[in-house]
Formats: C-alpha cells, structure tokens, sequence
C-alpha cells in the first residue's frame, strides 16, 4: 500500500513538472505583458474550479474509503459535471470581463473550456487515489500534461509557439483523460438507480471540505489583483511566479490525497505526530530552496530570457517559503480525517482574506516583491496553525479520556 501511494505521489509531481515545464516555454514565447493576461485567466478558472466543485473531490476521498458503493459518490458525480460546465462559462465570462485581446479569444475561450473538462477529471482522479489504483492515476494524468508540452516543445524547437495550438491540445487531452476516467472508473461508483442524494445534501457534507479547498486556491487570485493593479510588466512576472509554484503545490495536494482517507484511520495521537513530520518536512524544503536562491539570476536567464530577469526576486520568495507553505494542504487533511475540518476551514478563510487584503494593498503602494512576500508568511503560518489545532485536539482528547477513566474508577470504588 505505501509503494501505490509513493507511486501516485511521484505521478503527480512529474505532472506538475510537465506542466511548468509547458508554461516556461509558452510564458517565453508570449512575453510578460500577454502571458499576464493568460496567466490571469488560468488563475480564475483554477480559483472557479474548485469553488464550484463544493469540496465534492476532497469529501468523496473520505467517503470513498469509507463505503466503496455510496450512493453519495456516484450521484456526486452528476453534480461535478455541471460544475465543469459552470466552469467554463464562467471562465470565458471572467476572462471577457479581464479586457482580453480580440487576437488572445480564441485561445482564452478554449482555456475556459479545458478548466471545465480539468474539474470532472479531478473527480475521477479522487476516486482512482481513494481507491488506490495507480495505474489510472498515472494514464489520466500523462493523457492531461503530456500533449500540452509536446504542443509547445516542438514548436519551440523550430520556430514560435501557438498559443491556440496549445489551448486546443490541452482541450483534447483532458476530453481523452475525462472518457478514459469514466469508463475504466464509472462502473465501479456503485449503482445511481437510488433515489438521487440532493444538492442540499451533498454540500452539507462536503462543506468544509468546500470552504478549506476554496479558500486555499484564493491564492491564485493574487495572479488576477496583479493584472488589475500592477504594470503589465509586474503583472506577467507575478503570473509566471505562481504557476511555476505550481509542481510544489502538486506534491503538497498529492500527499493531501493520500494523507486523507490514511488519516480517518488513525488516532488523534498518531495525527499529531504525523503533523509535527510533514511541518519538518516543509522546513526542510524551504532550506533547500534557500541553497538554491544564488543560481536563481542564472537560472532564469537560461530558462526563460532577458525579458524576465527581474523576476528572479519574485522566484527567490517562492522557493524560500514554498515549503513550509505547501504543507498546509496534507496538514488539513489530517485534521479533516481527525474530524476537525470546520477548525481547517476557519484557518483558511481567515488566511485567505487577511492574504489577499495584504496583496491587493502592497501591489498598489510597495510593489510585487512586497506583496508575495506577504503572503507567503501568511500561507507558511497557516501551516503552523494547522499544527497547532491538531494538537489541540489529542491534547483535548487526552484530556477527556482521562477524565472518564478517573469517573470510572470512582464508580467502582
């Protein structure tokens, strides 16, 4: 069992490696000013994407391992579906409102379109992590990062980079990772001939899960206040900061998938103890990425070119506080397998708010570096609060245990 969750770990991370690597390339091509806008439009549909998916990914992970054949599962599904397809409407209506270029619709519309597709596959990816078969992890994943990167690579190589051709392929591939998911995985959700669970009653299940998740993706709206309050140039070096963040965000929600329905197993005790190592783990990271801050202006001449020399600054926050908070994502899933998701929740809308507050302020009267620095502390604390409640919780578990222990002895004496 550890080497299917290592496995599926790795898959993720290699994913989210290839789709850096993809946005390098493209964000090389394009340049800060346009890559701004579709770094922007990325971010609403991924913020969307979790909003409107009602914390049905996270949730169906704990109810998965808990009852294979719920009938909440598989009518959850239905309800994934129309949230892709809110989605993407509502992608390509954000992005319209965002001002975008007539020569950058197509391309945009497209990106809509393949966030809605990229929400259902989540689900499916849940299911397949819940059930631990890393075969289909890793086929839908390859299916989904694969085809965007070689639409990119090739070109690049040879000439310049189009951005439709990318949108399209990034479209097809989520299409062929969507229909692998739902034949190899649907049969197995269990029969959906039961009277269909209400909308209702889905959401106050997976609420907490909805406000955690949601709250914890604001972050990639901090890309959309850089476009709407920053120079262009400002705005395209935030943008491509924060999706190039995004492998090591990958691992964090990978472990987050694993930890989850590992956590619901075990005891307040073992969850704490598990919490103190991923915040060690995410120190560890964080003094890692320090060791890597001086190459950083050489790095980034190599890998993206003179136009974004001056987001090495922006890059050397991330690699520093990257660590520490990424570990949030896996730290809240302990804490929601531990039944403490409503404290998850209050510790990310409050980060949440007091983070994007702090960006939208610093990007008007200091400038980017400022304002990613900012928020970065916030999301390196909200890990170490994240600790805390879990221990908290064995310390008042401990507490209550001892007492009926004491009130049952009192009795027989």
């Amino acid at each position: 069992m550890a080497a299917r969750h290592i496995a599926m770990v790795a898959t993720r991370v290699c994913a989210g490696g290839i789709q850096a690597a993809s946005l390098v390339l493209l964000a090389r091509d394009l340049g800060p000013e346009p890559f701004a806008v579709v770094g922007s439009g990325m971010a609403i549909g991924a913020f969307l994407s979790l909003l409107f998916d009602f914390g049905v990914s996270s949730w169906v992970l704990r109810e998965r391992v808990r009852d294979p054949r719920s009938s909440l599962v598989a009518n959850s599904l239905r309800y994934s579906m129309w949230a892709g397809l809110a989605v993407a409407a509502l992608s390509g209506a954000f992005m319209a409102f965002l001002g975008v270029p007539s020569s950058l619709w197509i391309s945009m519309l497209l990106l809509a379109i393949w966030m809605g597709f990229e929400r259902v596959c989540e689900f499916f990816h849940a299911v397949a992590v819940a059930d631990g078969r890393e075969v289909p992890v890793a086929l839908m994943l390859g299916l989904r990062r694969l085809p965007p990167l070689c639409a990119v690579a090739f070109p690049f190589a040879v000439g310049e980079v189009s951005l439709v051709a990318f949108s399209s392929v990034s479209v097809a591939g989520s299409v062929g990772a969507l229909a692998y998911g739902a034949v190899r995985l649907g049969r197995t959700l269990g029969s959906t001939s039961r009277p269909l669970a209400s909308f209702k009653t889905v959401v106050q299940n997976s609420l907490p899960f909805w406000i955690s998740s949601t709250s914890s993706q604001s972050r990639e709206l901090e890309s959309v206040a850089a476009q709407a309050l920053a120079p262009a140039m400002v705005a395209g070096q935030y943008a491509l900061v924060m999706r190039i963040a995004r492998p090591i965000s990958m691992l964090a929600t990978s472990v987050a998938q694993v930890a989850l329905p590992a956590a619901a197993s075990i005891g307040r005790v073992h969850a704490r103890r598990a919490c103190a190592w991923v915040l060690m783990v995410g120190v560890a990271i964080s003094a890692a990425g320090l060791c890597l801050v001086p190459a950083l202006p050489w790095l980034m001449d190599i890998l993206l070119g003179t136009e974004f020399q001056q987001t090495a600054p922006l890059m050397a926050i991330v690699l520093v506080s990257a660590g520490l908070a990424s570990v949030a994502p896996p730290i809240g899933s302990i804490a929601q397998g531990q039944g403490l998701e409503k404290g998850v929740a209050v510790v990310g809308v409050v980060t949440a708010v007091v983070s994007l507050g702090w960006a939208c302020l610093a990007l008007v009267t200091w400038g980017g570096v400022v304002a990613l620095a900012g928020t970065s502390v916030a999301y390196s604390l909200k890990s170490i609060a994240l600790t805390l409640l879990v221990t908290r919780g064995a310390r008042e578990l401990a507490l209550s245990a001892g007492q009926g222990q004491r009130s049952v002895n009192a009795d027989h004496a």
